[in-house]
């Protein structure tokens, strides 16, 4: 599942709204979501504020990215 999918799967429509609730810039999530940046990379704590946003598990996340 790509980033953008469980963005907009979690019910955030853009990347502000998500980008408002865990603190990462639109920009960044952009990069992710295009693939300019590979989400792989982030801190655990970004993962982890992330994936709270997103309403999954930590491990849930990054098998998202993995797939």
């Amino acid at each position: 599942m790509s980033f953008e999918s469980m963005r907009v799967q979690a019910g955030y429509a853009k990347r502000k709204d998500l980008s408002e609730r865990c603190g990462v810039s639109v920009q960044r999530l952009h990069d992710w979501e295009t693939g300019f940046r590979d989400p792989r990379g982030i801190s655990l704590r970004t993962a982890h504020e992330i994936s709270s946003a997103l309403g999954i598990t930590l491990d849930d996340f990054w098998n998202g990215l993995n797939e």
